[in-house]
């Protein structure tokens, strides 16, 4: 079961809203405190068949995504090793990486 999660600066405030971006859940994600609470307001006064349909759809979403898509994610992880020792070489600054839909890499921005 997914956690609400608050977007930070840290990497324990962007791997949770990582992994809910790849299986398509970002509307586990929150941007500010305020936001935060009033997710978990709603979500746990929720009836049972909006519960039930939130479970079915992230059972769907992790078996269906990335997450579970070894070769996938050891092709991205390599992917992302080369783009480090890439700019390394270059003599450019670590930066935050993400991936999009395509496969491309980009830089990560934070809001």
């Amino acid at each position: 079961m997914p956690v609400i999660t608050l977007v930070g600066q840290t990497w324990a405030g962007r791997v949770g809203c990582y992994y809910l971006e790849r299986c398509g859940l970002d509307e586990w994600i929150t941007r500010n405190s305020a936001d935060y609470i009033q997710k978990a307001i709603s979500y746990a006064s929720a009836s049972r068949e909006t519960i039930d349909a939130i479970k079915t759809k992230i059972y769907e979403a992790y078996w269906n995504g990335p997450l579970v898509d070894v070769p996938k994610a050891a092709e991205l992880f390599t992917r992302l090793c080369l783009a480090v020792y890439d700019r390394k070489a270059m003599g450019l600054p670590c930066i935050h990486l993400r991936q999009d839909d395509s496969g491309e890499l980009h830089q990560a921005t934070f809001d």
